[in-house]
């Protein structure tokens, strides 16, 4: 473990290990946690007083962050499922044109030949 050692008007001092785990807190430290504000993230330490009046610190290395959620993943994804739902429905839309334009074809092609035949036996028949 690493420590690091400051003198504070002769009496106190303050120690950080680091590379501590919630475990490794006594029963006797008074354990504190304090949220920064500006991340969120939670800092745990502790601290208590040795038997030679000197006060000290321990801290845990890492910070305890909430998870955030990835905002670029969400809005790109949210706007590529409405241009894909765009497409689909485009799609769908063009397929049923073509369908029914198709149909008016065949009935135009029938008209034209009945027309067309109907012509021919008037003109047979007189």
């Amino acid at each position: 473990m690493l420590q690091i050692t400051m003198k504070i008007r002769t009496i106190w001092s303050i120690i950080t290990f680091l590379h501590l785990h919630l475990d490794d807190f006594d029963s006797d430290e008074n354990i504190c946690v304090h949220e920064d504000e500006t991340d969120n993230c939670k800092y745990h330490f502790a601290y208590g007083l040795n038997p030679g009046k000197v006060l000290y610190v321990k801290a845990l290395a890492k910070k305890e962050c909430p998870f955030k959620a990835p905002v670029f993943v969400i809005v790109g994804g949210t706007a590529l499922l409405m241009l894909l739902i765009g497409i689909i429905t485009f799609l769908v839309w063009k397929t049923f044109i073509v369908i029914k334009d198709r149909r008016e074809y065949a009935k135009f092609i029938e008209e034209t030949r009945a027309q067309r035949f109907g012509a021919v036996r008037k003109n047979c028949i007189q």
